[in-house]
């Protein structure tokens, strides 16, 4: 069920679990990222229409919805979003602890495209585009404090990123007016992070036992991915597109991961410690599936896509050669340094079918109104899952654009979006029962774009 506030806050639960300081019992929390790719949108008028034009798409950013767009580019066009900007709540109805709702304003640039006409380039019907999109971006943090019993105490503080960038440059071709066809090449890159810390006590009167982490964790990877797409109108009213996408090759990729834990009791200091800048770190992307059908009528365009992410296989997403140190002293005694071998982090992707409409409705010579509806289901396997959290989420958008004579043209959109992760509070290394929470995520998208025709 979606509810609640943003999809950052996501991966919050699963982080929280405080581990033993003991290495071989070091779990890297999970982090406030998702890896939900299909929700930004960019463009001049796609972000109204929640992505859904693969089988209309003819503008500058045809070089990421469809490149067979590009065919019908017989002038020029360039278009940038010059602000997008994305206010993030989190929150939690149920959490069992004082949840410190947050919220997070932060402008994103989402798109800079340009389609070359025909007076660049006059080959056969071919024409060319370049841009620049912003597939992902989130950054947010929260803080969480809980008293399961009269003498224990958890506390959860994390900062996450998750951002992805797109270049592409592709090609369009007309067969004839009817049908297109179409390829690009993309680069990707995706970074993300964390930093933050867990700590819990408990004392009975008797004893105290008290545990501090402390993480700070990040990872990044460049994919080279092709694009091929098609687009046809068999009939005056109707349009079709389709488009795949490769899956990645990786052309670089890299981590960092730094991890502290101490533990006390009235016996015993133990130290946990691992610090490696060359991390092993691997985010794949898969193949990409999207079919797209529009019908146009009166003064009105209507489209609905597909999109279809197959499964993955089980993969390392973090490792490292690097051991944990660990410093363990008793009273009276001389501290003993051991290591420990860092367990990798496994993950995987589940099938995943999402989908949006758009609706496109000519009001004037000048003006047009778009409207658009989205749902995102989350890329995470919950059996295989080490680090990112299972988020779905839907969405709404709407705006209008204004087209000018001279070839002018600008939009100015409105996007409301709503989800929910359902995740455990883990308390290792203390004597608590793992305490269920619901995690609730809003988000209020603001967006303004400019293009200009030559």
């Amino acid at each position: 069920m979606v509810r609640g506030w943003k999809r950052g806050v996501v991966l919050l639960g699963c982080m929280a679990g405080l581990q033993s300081a003991r290495a071989q019992q070091f779990v890297l929390p999970q982090t406030l990222a998702v890896s939900n790719r299909d929700r930004i949108f960019p463009g001049l008028n796609e972000f109204s229409e929640a992505g859904a034009v693969v089988a209309r798409v003819r503008d500058a950013s045809a070089t990421w919805y469809n490149p067979a767009g590009l065919a019908l580019s017989e002038r020029t066009t360039f278009n940038v979003s010059s602000a997008a900007y994305q206010l993030t709540k989190l929150g939690s109805s149920n959490a069992p602890a004082e949840f410190t709702r947050t919220a997070s304003f932060q402008p994103i640039p989402s798109a800079l495209g340009v389609a070359f006409g025909k007076e660049v380039l006059e080959w056969h019907g071919m024409r060319l585009g370049l841009g620049i999109y912003n597939e992902a971006s989130w950054d947010s943090s929260v803080r969480l404090e809980s008293n399961p019993g009269p003498d224990t105490r958890v506390s959860y503080v994390m900062k996450s990123l998750f951002r992805s960038l797109a270049f592409s440059a592709g090609a369009g071709w007309g067969l004839d007016p009817r049908y297109r066809f179409g390829a690009a090449l993309l680069f990707d890159y995706t970074e993300t992070g964390d930093i933050g810390q867990t700590s819990g006590d408990i004392q009975n009167g008797t004893a105290l036992q008290t545990v501090i982490q402390s993480l700070d964790f990040g990872g990044n990877t460049l994919h080279l991915m092709a694009t091929l797409g098609a687009q046809a109108e068999p009939l005056p009213w109707l349009s079709l597109g389709l488009v795949l996408q490769t899956p990645g090759i990786a052309l670089a990729r890299g981590g960092t991961v730094r991890y502290e834990a101490q533990t006390s009791t009235l016996q015993t200091h133990q130290l946990a410690l691992i610090d490696d800048s060359n991390a092993e770190f691997d985010l794949r992307k898969t193949f990409k599936a999207t079919l797209g059908i529009g019908v146009r009528f009166w003064k009105i365009e209507l489209e609905g896509d597909i999109r279809w992410y197959p499964a993955s296989a089980t993969y390392t997403l973090l490792a490292t050669s690097v051991p944990i140190q660990v410093s363990t002293q008793l009273p009276g005694q001389a501290p003993v340094v051991t290591e420990e071998q860092f367990a990798s982090i496994s993950f995987a992707t589940r099938q995943v079918w999402s989908g949006s409409v758009g609706l496109r409705l000519r009001l004037s010579d000048l003006v047009t109104f778009h409207a658009g509806f989205y749902v995102d289901p989350s890329p995470v396997s919950t059996a295989v899952n080490g680090l990112f959290q299972k988020a779905d989420f839907a969405g709404f958008r709407g705006g209008v654009s204004f087209t000018a004579p001279q070839g002018l043209s600008g939009s100015i959109s409105l996007g409301y979006e709503r989800g929910t992760a359902d995740t455990t509070l883990g308390v290792g290394g203390l004597a608590v029962t793992p305490l269920p929470v619901e995690i609730s995520f809003t988000t209020f998208n603001l967006s303004f774009a400019i293009g200009y025709k030559f």
